[in-house]
C-alpha cells in the first residue's frame, strides 16, 4: 500500500501557524483584518492539494480553489451545505466514508489518514488534523491529495519489479540447472558465480572458485590464446568469442571444453562483466580418439588382410612345389633336408600371416559356445613353460562361469599373447601375472566410466577376462600404438602379438580396455558377451567331418577333370602339379568369365571345381551362381587367402561343398578334393 506524502500537509500547517501569528500581531498592532484574510487565502491557494477548514459545528469556513476544482463544486457556492451530498455521491463507498468521519469527530483530538476512491476511479489520500487556536480546538483542517497517477506509476513499478524478480528467478534457475557449465566473471577474469555443471566439470566448489581467476585453472598451453581473446573483448574490438581450451581439474586431470564468452553491458552501455558458457568436450574428444583409433586399425587391417592374401598365394606355390619336390626325391637325397628347411621357413611365414589375418579380423574362425575357464586351465601348463622362471602365474577364475561364443584357437592365442607380453614387461625382477575371469552386467551409460580401446557391443551381461602384470608399465603415448602391427618396444619384437589380440577382439564383438601405469604394471581387460548356447564338443565335430570325408574317399568314385578358377598363375601351377601326382587333369582359368566358358565347354568331364574368392572381373558369387546354373550338382570348393569366417553373408543360401584356406598342405588339398571328385 502506498504511504501518504506529507510535504503539502506540513506546508498547510506552517501556513496556518503563520496566519494565526500574523493575526495575533494584527490584533496587537490594530491592523486591518481583511489584510489577514487576504494573506491567509493567498497562502492556502499556493498549496497543490485540496484543502478546506471546518469549525466544530461542521461548517466549512474555508476551501481553496484546488479543493473546489477537485470535487467540481460551484465557485460561488463552495461553502454551501448542499455540496456535501454532491461529494458523497462521488464516493464509491459513502457508508464507510461517513463512518470514518463520525469516528474522527468522536475523537476530535486525533489525527487521521485514510484513502478514498471515487466512482470515476480517482483515488485520494485524505488527512485530517485538529485546528488549535490559543490551546483550544476550534475546528479541523482536511487535506485531499490526488494519488491516482502516483499509484499507477507505483503499480507499473511494482509490476516491473515482479517481472524482473520473476525473470531473475527464472534466469537463476536456468543458470543453476543448465546442463552446460555457466560462469559469471569480472572483467579481470575473477569468478563471480558458477553453476553446478561447471563445479562438476572442474571439480571445484563455487566457494573455492570465487577466490580464483579463470587463468588459474586454464591449461598453461592454452592460456596465452585465451588471454588474447579476452583482451580483444575488453577493448570492445569484439563482443563475444568461441574457443576450444583445456581446464585443469582440481584432481589434476584435463577437461577439454568448448567455451563461448560474451560481454555484458549496463544501462549506460559500459561493460560490467563477462558470461561464459562451457561445454564439456572430454567425452567427445575421447570418442574422436576412439573413432580415429578404430578407423586406423580398420585401415591397417584392410592393408594387412590384403598383404596376407597375396602372401598366402606365394606360400601356396612355395610349400606345394617344395612338397612335390620331396615326393619326387628319394629320402636319402641330399636335397631333402634343404627342402624341409624351406618348408619350415614357409610354415613360419604362415604363422606370421595368421597373426596379420587375426589383426585384420580375417583369421580362421570356428565360433562355438565355450567356457573360457576351460581354455585358460588347458593353457596354463604351456604358459608356465613359455615364460621365465622369475614370473609366477596366478588364477582367479569365477566358478560356474557362463559360456561365450568364440573360436577356441583364437582364445588360446589371446591368452598366450597377453601372458607372454606381461612376462616380458616384468623383465628380470620377480613378478606375478594374474589371470582372472568374472561377470558384469552393463546398463546404458555404464561404459562411459571405462576407456575402451575397442568399444563393446550393446549393454548386457559380459564375461570379463583380464591379464594383469606388475611389470614396468606403459605411458599414454605407448598405449596409443601398442595395437599397431609391427610396433614393438622390444628389440627383437615383431609387434604382432597385441595387434592380433585387438583383431581377435574386434572379430568377436569384444570390448578391450588397457590400464597401465609406469613402474606399476599393466592390465588388459576383455569384455565378451555372454553366450546363450549350450557347449559344443569340438572333437566330436572334427571327428564327424573326418569320418564323412573318409567315407566319401572310400567310395571309389570315378575320377574326372578338375576346373581351377584362380587369377594367380603360381597358385594355378602349384595346384596343377599337386593333382599331377594323382594323375588328375586340371583345366585352369585365370578369371570368372573364362572359368564359366570352360565349364560350359567341358562340364561333362569336370567332376570338381576349385573357385578362388578374390579375382578381378566377375565376383566369386556371380561365378558360383553361373556354374550352378550350368550344372546344379557340380561340387564346388572355395579357395581363399582369407578365412571362411570372412566370407560371412556373401554365400548365404549358396551350397558350397568345402572351404580351403591358403596356404594348404598337399595332403589336405588332396584329401578334400578326392572326397568330392566324381
Amino acid at each position: 500500500m502506498l504511504k501518504p506524502t506529507l510535504p503539502t500537509v506540513e506546508v498547510s500547517l506552517n501556513s496556518l501557524k503563520a496566519f494565526f501569528a500574523e493575526q495575533k500581531r494584527a490584533e496587537t498592532n490594530y491592523l486591518d483584518r481583511e489584510k489577514f484574510a487576504e494573506y491567509f487565502s493567498s497562502v492556502m491557494q499556493m498549496i497543490s492539494d485540496g484543502l478546506f477548514v471546518v469549525n466544530l459545528q461542521g461548517d466549512v469556513i474555508y476551501m481553496n480553489d484546488e479543493m473546489q476544482s477537485m470535487w467540481e463544486l460551484d465557485v460561488e457556492n463552495r461553502y454551501s451545505p448542499d455540496n456535501f451530498p454532491k461529494v458523497i455521491n462521488k464516493i464509491i463507498s459513502p457508508e464507510s466514508f461517513m463512518a470514518r468521519v463520525v469516528e474522527i469527530y468522536k475523537n476530535i483530538e486525533d489525527e487521521s489518514y485514510d484513502r478514498i476512491e471515487r466512482v470515476d476511479k480517482q483515488i485520494f489520500d485524505r488527512r485530517s488534523k485538529p485546528l488549535i487556536f490559543k490551546g483550544q480546538i476550534i475546528g479541523r483542517i482536511w487535506i485531499y491529495k490526488n494519488v491516482t497517477e502516483q499509484l499507477e506509476v507505483f503499480q507499473i513499478l511494482e509490476e516491473s519489479k515482479r517481472k524482473y524478480e520473476a525473470f531473475e528467478r527464472r534466469f537463476q534457475r536456468v543458470f543453476d540447472l543448465a546442463p552446460i557449465g555457466m560462469s559469471l566473471n569480472r572483467l579481470d577474469g575473477t569468478f563471480l558465480k558458477v553453476n553446478r555443471s561447471f563445479e562438476k566439470l572442474v571439480g571445484y566448489s563455487e566457494h573455492e572458485l570465487l577466490s580464483k581467476k579463470f587463468a588459474e585453472i586454464t591449461h598453461p598451453d592454452d592460456l596465452d590464446n585465451n588471454l588474447d581473446w579476452l583482451h580483444r573483448l575488453r577493448s570492445r574490438e569484439i563482443v563475444s568469442y568461441q574457443i576450444e581450451k583445456r581446464y585443469i581439474r582440481k584432481n589434476g586431470s584435463i577437461a577439454n571444453v568448448f567455451l563461448q564468452v560474451t560481454l555484458v553491458f549496463d544501462t549506460q552501455k559500459s561493460p560490467v562483466y563477462i558470461i561464459g558458457q562451457i561445454v564439456d568436450m572430454s567425452n567427445l574428444k575421447s570418442a574422436e580418439q576412439a573413432l580415429f583409433q578404430k578407423q586406423k586399425m580398420e585401415s591397417i587391417g584392410i592393408l594387412a588382410g590384403g598383404i596376407a592374401h597375396d602372401f598366402n598365394n606365394l606360400l601356396v606355390a612355395l610349400t606345394a612345389q617344395s612338397e612335390i619336390a620331396l615326393a619326387k626325391l628319394e629320402t636319402n637325397n641330399p636335397a631333402v633336408k634343404h627342402i624341409n628347411k624351406a618348408i619350415l621357413a614357409a610354415e613360419s611365414g604362415t604363422l606370421l600371416i595368421n597373426q596379420l589375418l587375426a589383426y585384420s579380423g580375417r583369421g580362421r574362425f570356428e565360433i562355438l559356445p565355450l567356457n573360457l575357464n576351460d581354455i585358460i586351465n588347458q593353457q596354463i601348463d604351456i604358459l608356465e613353460v613359455a615364460i621365465p622362471k622369475n614370473v609366477t602365474i596366478k588364477r582367479d577364475l569365477l566358478d560356474n562361469l557362463p559360456n561365450i561364443n568364440a573360436d577356441p584357437s583364437q582364445m588360446q592365442q589371446i591368452i598366450m599373447n597377453l601372458t607372454i607380453n606381461g612376462a616380458e614387461a616384468i623383465e628380470q625382477k620377480a613378478g606375478e601375472i594374474l589371470i582372472k575371469t568374472d561377470t558384469n552386467t552393463f546398463k546404458r551409460g555404464d561404459f562411459d566410466k571405462l576407456s575402451f580401446v575397442i568399444p563393446p557391443p550393446a549393454p548386457g551381461k559380459f564375461i570379463v577376462f583380464s591379464v594383469k602384470d606388475n611389470g614396468k608399465g606403459m605411458s599414454k603415448e605407448t598405449i596409443q600404438k601398442i595395437f599397431d602391427p609391427f610396433f614393438s618396444t622390444k628389440f627383437k619384437g615383431r609387434g604382432l602379438g597385441l595387434a592380433a589380440v585387438s583383431g581377435i577382439a574386434r572379430s568377436h564383438n569384444c570390448g578391450l580396455v588397457v590400464n597401465s601405469f609406469l613402474n606399476v604394471g599393466t592390465e588388459f581387460q576383455l569384455y565378451f558377451p555372454v553366450s546363450t548356447q549350450q557347449d559344443v564338443l569340438n572333437d566330436d565335430l572334427n571327428d564327424g567331418i573326418n569320418n564323412n570325408q573318409s567315407m566319401e574317399k572310400q567310395k571309389g568314385m570315378t575320377r574326372k577333370q578338375i576346373l581351377l578358377i584362380d587369377d594367380d598363375p603360381m597358385v594355378r601351377s602349384a595346384i596343377e602339379d599337386i593333382f599331377e601326382l594323382e594323375k588328375i587333369d586340371v583345366i585352369c582359368a585365370p578369371d570368372g568369365a573364362s572359368g564359366i566358358q570352360n565349364f560350359n565347354e567341358y562340364h561333362e568331364n569336370v567332376g570338381l571345381i576349385l573357385l578362388d574368392l578374390s579375382m578381378p572381373g566377375l565376383s566369386s558369387q556371380e561365378v558360383f551362381i553361373a556354374l550352378k546354373e550350368i550344372e546344379r550338382d557340380i561340387p564346388i570348393i572355395l579357395l581363399s587367402g582369407h578365412s571362411e569366417f570372412e566370407i560371412g553373408d556373401k554365400f548365404t543360401g549358396l551350397a558350397y561343398e568345402a572351404f580351403v584356406q591358403k596356404p594348404f598342405k598337399i595332403e589336405q588339398m588332396l584329401e578334400i578334393a578326392l572326397s568330392y571328385l566324381d
